[in-house]
């Protein structure tokens, strides 16, 4: 299993130069931090599971609280973090999960200053970096989201569990050699190589682009849905 110091010691040998650790740190988390709101496999979140740790991905669940409809990163530190939301599910009486359907802040808002029923939640929106449910609830609900996540970069070079070391490790190694050969090294031909003329190519994004295949076809069923008329 590689680990942050192994990245590390991989672009220093890459670059023959040992007089850059402070600045390689860096470029490694400026990688990651460029790619931190790209969707891969290990940045989705996983529906109707036991809640987890932000960095641990898996499933992130909100637990209502009777009166309250406005959810943010002190009710549940990962909401935040969420830079794609996909479904958000209701649970009821322990058993029966219900989608929430999506609607417009504006809206959502409205209905809340003027209806007073309270509820199990049936729709949601995001306000700002928290999230709107309606109707208030009136009881405890866990409510589950799923998307995809930012996950922070490692800070430990012993650290063998972050998913940009070892499920992104091309990635992070080809764009992080490009910023050091773009504003450290000042070798552009070099950095061309790794990042393409574009910024989006070169061999960074070659291990993008694996990166998105292995994504798509965890999604993909082999199978074509018929249209319906």
């Amino acid at each position: 299993m590689t680990t942050l110091g192994d990245l590390q010691s991989r672009i220093a040998d890459d670059l023959a130069r040992a007089d850059l650790t402070n600045q390689i740190s860096a470029a490694i988390t400026d990688a990651i931090t460029h790619f931190a709101t790209t969707r891969f496999y290990f940045n989705e979140v996983a529906p109707l599971q036991a809640s987890s740790p932000v960095n641990g991905v898996s499933t992130q669940v909100i637990m209502t609280k009777a009166g309250q409809y406005l959810y943010t990163g002190a009710d549940l530190a990962a909401i935040p973090a969420f830079f794609e939301l996909d479904d958000l599910f209701v649970t009821i009486n322990q058993s029966r999960a219900i989608p929430l359907r999506r609607d417009d802040a504006d809206l959502l808002l409205e209905l809340i200053s003027t209806v007073v029923t309270q509820g199990y939640p049936f729709s949601w929106a995001w306000m700002g970096q928290g999230i709107l449910l309606y109707p208030i609830p009136n009881n405890v609900y866990p409510v589950s989201l799923t998307g995809a996540i930012k996950i922070a970069p490692p800070t430990d070079p012993s650290d063998a569990t972050n998913p940009w070391i070892t499920e992104a490790f091309e990635l992070v190694r080809c764009y992080a050699k490009g910023l050091l050969y773009a504003h450290v090294i000042r070798d552009p031909a070099s950095a061309a190589l790794m990042l393409g003329d574009d910024g989006d190519g070169g061999l960074a994004g070659m291990a993008r682009a694996k990166l998105e295949r292995e994504t798509s076809s965890k999604w993909a069923t082999g199978r074509v849905r018929p249209t319906e008329f």
